[in-house]
């Protein structure tokens, strides 16, 4: 399958941020999703990167658009945990840019949001490795 660069509905961030490196024996999870001009589509990326900051694994993949941007950011940190799971990882930070999203995984409290299925579900996949953590990466 060939190749295709497919424009982006999202402009990059101004600011370049420093990425800094997880703790020894941890993996660092990035996750990011993005929607796509004239389509119905959206796309989910993650990338993992070990504690020297070498890329490990990366995956991303096309989805239909989901009813909103939660849901995307949602969805693209539940792919991020199952690819974790799937990467035989153990010890892993997982990062992503919407502090929402961010807040309801990192509760020990079932979500009442309408993306609360998805959060709750990724949770429970993170409960599969041995440690974890979720944190908000800000842009710019």
């Amino acid at each position: 399958m060939a190749h295709q660069e497919l424009p982006m509905s999202h402009e990059a961030a101004p600011h370049l941020t420093h990425w800094l490196p997880p703790p020894p024996s941890f993996y660092k999870v990035n996750c990011d999703g993005a929607t796509f001009q004239d389509s119905v589509s959206a796309g989910l990326g993650v990338v993992v990167r070990d504690s020297y900051g070498r890329v490990i694994a990366a995956l991303s993949e096309r989805i239909t658009l989901p009813p909103t941007v939660e849901d995307l950011k949602a969805l693209d940190s539940r792919k991020a945990v199952s690819f974790a799971i799937d990467l035989d990882l153990r010890d892993v930070v997982f990062k992503g840019d919407s502090e929402v999203i961010i807040k309801h995984l990192s509760s020990d409290q079932p979500s009442m949001a309408a993306f609360g299925h998805i959060v709750d579900d990724a949770r429970s996949l993170a409960a599969m490795l041995r440690r974890f953590s979720f944190s908000h990466l800000k842009h710019g």
